[in-house]
């Protein structure tokens, strides 16, 4: 507790005991603002400093990890990101509903199919290039989406889902 304050770790952190005789201790700090992160090692026999890593000892990918965890938890800003991520949130809900209420308009009459396809409409290069965008970014979702794009061009060709589509 002493060589935490020494080394100015903010309150809140935990201690875990080392374990067997080559064990350390640890204090461990994982804050609200990854910023203040810390991790301290301690020898269990002397109790001298052994490691202190802190947020400039993080790498890129870790920086980014942790500050995502953060705000995707709603604890990097305070109640302004929990606000913004109760919005996410509610926009997604609000996304799938507008779509099923949508699709339920525009159905064949009378049946579970799919809409007519409207020829008129312009290409969504804006949109298409967020989803490329999202997918570099983010390769689980690229993948998804190609998935996605795939199973949609093989289901398209099959003449049983045509159907069952149009029914």
């Amino acid at each position: 507790v002493d060589t935490a304050a020494a080394q100015a770790v903010q309150p809140g952190y935990s201690v875990s005991f080392p374990r067997g005789a080559e064990g350390v201790y640890t204090v461990a700090l994982f804050a609200d603002d990854p910023r203040h992160d810390a991790t301290l090692h301690l020898d269990q026999y002397s109790g001298t400093l052994l490691a202190d890593v802190r947020w400039r000892d993080y790498g890129l990918v870790a920086r980014t990890v942790e500050s995502g965890v953060k705000l995707h938890e709603g604890k990097m800003f305070g109640l302004a990101n929990q606000l913004l991520m109760a919005l996410v949130c509610l926009l997604i809900l609000f996304g799938a509903v507008s779509g099923l209420l949508l699709w339920w308009q525009r159905r064949p009459a009378g049946r579970l199919g799919v809409p007519p396809l409207r020829h008129d409409l312009p290409r969504w290069k804006l949109g298409v290039a967020i989803m490329l965008a999202l997918g570099l970014v983010f390769p689980l979702v690229g993948a998804s989406l190609l998935l996605i794009w795939l199973l949609d061009r093989l289901l398209a060709r099959l003449p049983a889902w045509r159907r069952l589509a149009s029914d």
